[in-house]
């Protein structure tokens, strides 16, 4: 993966976290209490997937194919918890300028994301498992023969 998209990629996962660290700082300070079971699966899901954005930026920005896993794992918890990486770009004033600057918003921050994926597998295409053309049974009788 080229470095200056590995730099932006883990510099992103990195804002995001930092983003969002409150929602860890708010489990800690304030715990369970009053919530259901599904908010107790909840605020620990969120917690370990901000947490697992450190583990993403780390070895994005180290370049190791498992970054690029730890995404793909998280990409169902980046749609369950609209956290994608340029959600940041929601903190810009296009929502009170527009009549539909929050759709606006949506469909960029979904584009970049979707943006984001493609160029992550496209560096990453050296890493992934590659397909074997396999033998025809007559190149298998004949490697056998030899």
């Amino acid at each position: 993966m080229g470095k200056p998209l590995s730099y932006l990629w883990a510099g992103l996962d990195l804002l995001t976290f930092f983003r969002n660290l409150l929602y860890i700082t708010l489990t800690i300070n304030l715990g369970f209490d009053g919530l259901s079971a599904l908010g107790v699966f909840n605020t620990i899901a969120r917690d370990a997937f901000l947490v697992s954005l450190l583990f993403s930026a780390f070895f994005i920005f180290k370049q190791r194919k498992i970054g690029l896993w730890i995404y793909v794992v998280q990409l169902p918890f980046r749609i369950y918890f609209f956290t994608f990486s340029f959600t940041v770009l929601f903190d810009l004033p296009i929502r009170d300028v527009f009549k539909y600057g929050g759709w606006i918003m949506v469909i960029l921050v979904l584009s970049l994301e979707l943006l984001r994926i493609w160029f992550s597998i496209k560096n990453y295409h050296v890493f992934l498992p590659k397909s074997v053309r396999q033998k025809t049974s007559s190149a298998v009788i004949d490697d056998n023969l030899k």
